[in-house]
């Protein structure tokens, strides 16, 4: 009888260790990739967010939404209160006034809105936009011309930024 040798079919060590050291180092630049991207898509989600919120305001004025039983005179508007916060509010001041356009302390807060803690306001921070019904009129900080440009950053990174312009004619865009 003969006998059949067996042949022990695999990889050689080397073989082994390569590959493994390539799969290692391309699994360390996936996860560092996966972590940046979390924080951009968070500081994307919080940017459609207020766009969101600020086409929102402009269409509770055109529609001459209520706010507990009557229109407002003065509009409805978005104030940003600091890096974190911003306000829905109702001008209280009639067209016309010296305060209207703007949030001032006599202004009704119908909403508080609160970033996620991974982005911050760093442009814009004290400035308001108020839409007044029932005519398309934008007022940016007081007045019913110009643009406001507010930017959004990572809370870790100051650097990654994105821009939200304001126009008087009600256009919100996205910026970079």
């Amino acid at each position: 009888m003969q006998e059949k040798q067996k042949k022990c079919a695999g990889f050689p060590l080397i073989e082994l260790i390569i590959t493994t050291a390539i799969i290692a180092f391309l699994a360390t630049f996936v996860l560092v990739d996966y972590r940046n991207a979390g924080e951009r898509t968070t500081l994307r989600l919080e940017t459609q967010k207020f766009i969101g919120d600020v086409r929102r305001v402009e269409n509770m004025a055109l529609g001459s939404l209520d706010f507990n039983g009557t229109t407002p005179v003065g509009g409805w508007g978005i104030y940003i209160a600091n890096t974190s916060t911003y306000y829905v509010f109702v001008d209280n001041d009639a067209v016309g006034t010296s305060n209207h356009g703007r949030y001032t302390a006599g202004d009704t807060v119908a909403e508080t809105v609160t970033l996620s803690v991974k982005a911050l306001f760093s442009a814009g921070v004290g400035s308001s936009v108020v839409f007044v019904p029932p005519d398309p009129l934008v007022y940016i900080n007081g007045t019913d011309s110009g643009t406001l440009t507010v930017t959004l950053r990572e809370a870790a990174d100051a650097a990654v930024t994105r821009n939200v312009l304001i126009n008087s004619f009600g256009l919100v865009d996205a910026g970079s």
